[in-house]
Parts: structure tokens; sequence; C-alpha cells
């Protein structure tokens, strides 16, 4: 995480760090519930799923929509 996960006055850090967020843009963003998130993964079972995460996109396409993954894989090749 970079920091700027605690409200809208942060959205220029991320715009700095290389993301653009509007229309046209491919950012890569991951929206989560500061609250609930978990990463279960361990050194026997490396492939857990995180709890808590509820969307991430990448490179402008949606990988994960409330908490499902989708079949987009964008950053895999």
């Amino acid at each position: 995480m970079n920091g700027a996960t605690d409200g809208a006055e942060h959205v220029h850090d991320l715009v700095i760090a290389g993301g653009c967020l509007g229309v046209g843009c491919d950012a890569d963003l991951v929206v989560f519930d500061a609250s609930s998130i978990e990463d279960r993964a361990t050194y026997l079972e490396p492939y857990l799923e995180a709890l808590g995460v509820d969307h991430v996109v990448v490179g402008g396409s949606p990988v994960i929509r409330n908490g499902q993954f989708g079949d987009a894989r964008p950053g895999l090749r």
C-alpha cells in the first residue's frame, strides 16, 4: 500500500505514483475494507485468497468484483 487509502485527499498521491484515475485511464486499483482485510496465505498454503478485498482493477480491467474473481487476468502473460 502506498498510504493513499484513507480518503479522497490522497488521490493526488495516487496520480503521482503512476496511476491515472479517470475516463480512458488504466490505473491498477484495489478497494478494500480496512476493518476486515486479512491475508490468509501461509507458507504451506500460499494461494489462499485474502479476505476483505471488494474490488480489484488491473490495467483498467476488473479482476475482482464484489469480492468474487471474474475471468479477466490482464496481469498474466
